[in-house]
């Protein structure tokens, strides 16, 4: 481990190297992508399933009329 300015040889090097500022950005970047992904899925799962459940309400209602 020698100063930040050597340019790293290994992919391990380069995997320590790019813990710096650099890569913690990258990462909650990454992350934050990956976080809204995952909401947006469960809110259109939310919704998607209010709306199959109102479908199978008035269906029932309709079939019962």
């Amino acid at each position: 481990a020698g100063p930040s300015t050597m340019v790293p040889a290994t992919p391990e090097e380069w995997a320590t190297h790019s813990t710096g500022q650099a890569g913690q950005a990258r990462r909650g970047l990454f992350l934050g992508v990956l976080g809204g992904i995952r909401l947006v899925i469960k809110v259109t799962y939310v919704i998607l399933s209010h709306i199959c459940v109102r479908l199978r309400l008035s269906a029932t209602n309709f079939i019962t009329l």
